[in-house]
């Protein structure tokens, strides 16, 4: 710092008007550098200049013990990493030369939305701290004006003990010509942060408007993931998943969810799923089938759909919620209550080509006093009855969104023919299953990502469906219930690996052949396709995909395919020549 500012910080002035400096030691050696512009002549970098002219005051006064107050004022530090390198080498090299203890002091650029540091803060780039032992980032926290955090980044060897979860508060008091911290207890660096987020169902949505908003100032999905307190798996997900049922269904129009359903066809095809069953459209009408039939006519690429078009779920039963009660929202699903609308919603949608209907048997989940999770029930056995009866008639069938509880034991009371998540699932249910032949599509990954905070509702609901689930999925297995690969992808961004279910079953107790029949022989005899697709056979569409690896010995080879033909034609291939 300039003479000036160091006077300033270790003096006061008195009423009449005369200035007390604080008095240092006698062995306090100050040195103020000039260079910050130009290099003197002769030197090749400031590393250099840096290292020569140390070694000349340190041979002249003896000192052990170096402050190094701020390095980033020094020219080239900021400028690259090869830079701060070059000059981190020099101190170290002096240290290890005098036997020295260094203290560097190093200014962060300005930080968006004072977002939680982290090394790559640190101006000229994460270098500057490669070298050092310890490293330490002193923050402004937002809760009162004089208070202040400190966070421990690196200590070397050891763990971090004053991490984001546990940063040390204090207040910087100036009671005489000195400046003291005042400790003032232990907090969480979110808790100082301008922004703090509940990522729960309610908020979910608001956090991701914002998360866009963010990612379109600075430019960095680490930035968002830190300043969101969420993890980059989630920030990829807020930006390139369907968007939130709020803004998805008041903001995008068809013609732009054309486009993205485009998208995500091309790249479900370009990962080797050749056919899919997607159950329902999230609010954009009968725009699935229509896809598939731009698909089926070549319009544009894509896998073989199954469409369950609308959906259907009860009053209080799905998205939009929350908005003012005089306002008359749309919904992501179509609405009916009595038997005799539930039987109309399913005639109007497989008279509009659904392939299969797609009911909502639980709605909102939570945790109660005891731990438990508790799941909203949404239709009555009669209602489903209605829709069951109807689509069977016309030959089709009825999956069912059920988490657990009353929800799920309706679903099968009503006689669907899948169970979709089924996150948490009775012996007598499994049993029920069993006998009924009732399909089980878990759709594990996206239970196992993406949690809230543990101490908060959303977060102990989320740790309460992963435990759940996969307790469920290890009984579905052992009773040999008729399980089926899915993915819940939507929920889970396009661009994510749609085959990540596989090793999450695999790793849950599934053989890998079975894991790979589930998603082709098994899923095929569900859509009443047995022979035709999800077998290599004669009179079978030719539906072929190639990877490097054997997924019989690493299940992960399935999410690197090289090579797709869908229908008999060649779509993808990057094998080598």
């Amino acid at each position: 710092m300039s003479e000036k500012q160091f006077e300033a910080r270790y003096s006061t002035v008195a009423e009449d008007g005369s200035r007390h400096h604080y008095r240092f030691a006698d062995n306090l050696l100050r040195a103020q550098s000039a260079v910050h512009d130009e290099l003197p002549p002769g030197y090749k970098s400031m590393a250099e200049f840096v290292q020569i002219s140390f070694t000349a005051l340190l041979r002249r006064t003896g000192a052990r013990i170096v402050i190094v107050d701020n390095i980033t004022f020094l020219k080239g530090v900021n400028e690259s990493a090869s830079a701060a390198a070059q000059l981190m080498k020099a101190l170290k090299y002096l240290k290890d030369c005098y036997g020295l203890s260094i203290l560097v002091l190093a200014h962060t650029p300005k930080l968006p939305f004072t977002s939680p540091f982290s090394l790559n803060d640190l101006q000229g780039s994460k270098m500057l701290s490669n070298f050092a032992d310890n490293v330490f980032a002193l923050g402004v926290s937002h809760q009162a004006k004089d208070l202040r955090y400190l966070k421990h980044l690196k200590l070397r060897n050891v763990d971090v003990r004053y991490d984001t979860a546990n940063v040390i508060l204090y207040r910087i008091e100036k009671p005489d010509e000195f400046l003291h911290f005042e400790f003032v207890g232990y907090g969480k660096e979110r808790d100082h942060l301008v922004w703090r987020y509940d990522h729960s169902d309610g908020e979910r949505a608001k956090s991701i408007i914002v998360t866009k908003k963010l990612y379109a100032e600075c430019k960095s999905q680490r930035r968002v993931a830190l300043v969101m307190g969420v993890s980059l798996t989630t920030v990829n997900r807020y930006l390139k998943a369907a968007a939130p049922d709020d803004e998805n269904i008041l903001k995008a129009g068809i013609a732009l969810r054309a486009a993205r359903a485009t998208f995500a066809c091309r790249r479900a095809l370009e990962q080797g799923f050749t056919t899919l069953r997607d159950v329902e459209t999230e609010g954009a009408g009968y725009g699935d089938v229509e896809i598939k039939q731009a698909i089926a006519e070549g319009t544009i690429p894509g896998p073989r759909l199954f469409c369950a078009t609308r959906a259907i779920s009860s009053t209080g039963g799905y998205n939009l919620e929350d908005f003012a009660p005089e306002l008359d929202m749309p919904k992501g699903a179509q609405i009916i209550d009595g038997p005799v609308q539930a039987r109309k919603a399913a005639r109007e949608q497989l008279d509009h080509g659904a392939d299969w209907i797609k009911v909502y048997m639980t709605h909102r989940s939570w945790t109660d006093k005891q731990g438990r999770l508790v799941s909203q029930p949404t239709l009555t056995v009669e209602e489903l009855k209605a829709i069951v009866d109807e689509a069977h008639g016309w030959q089709k069938k009825v999956a069912c969104h059920a988490y657990n509880g009353i929800g799920l034991q309706r679903a099968l009371d009503g006689g669907c023919d899948s169970i979709e998540h089924g996150l948490e699932i009775t012996d007598a249910q499994i049993a029920q299953m069993a006998s009924q032949g009732t399909w089980y599509c878990p759709t594990l990954s996206p239970y196992y990502g993406d949690w809230a905070d543990a101490d908060t509702p959303a977060g102990k609901r989320d740790r309460a469906r992963a435990a759940t689930h996969e307790i469920s999925f290890k009984k579905a297995l052992q009773a040999h219930l008729k399980i089926v690969f899915g993915t819940d992808i939507g929920g889970m961004p396009w661009t994510d690996s749609m085959a990540q279910e596989f090793p999450r079953m695999v790793g849950f107790g599934m053989a890998p052949m079975d894991a790979i029949h589930s998603a082709t022989s098994r899923a095929a005899e569900m859509l009443d396709m047995k022979g035709e697709i999800g077998v290599l056979a004669p009179g079978a569409y030719a539906d072929v995909i190639a990877v490097a690896g054997d997924p019989l010995k690493d299940i992960t080879a399935l999410e690197h395919v090289r090579f797709v033909m869908h229908d008999g034609a060649i779509f993808k291939n990057e094998q080598p020549k």
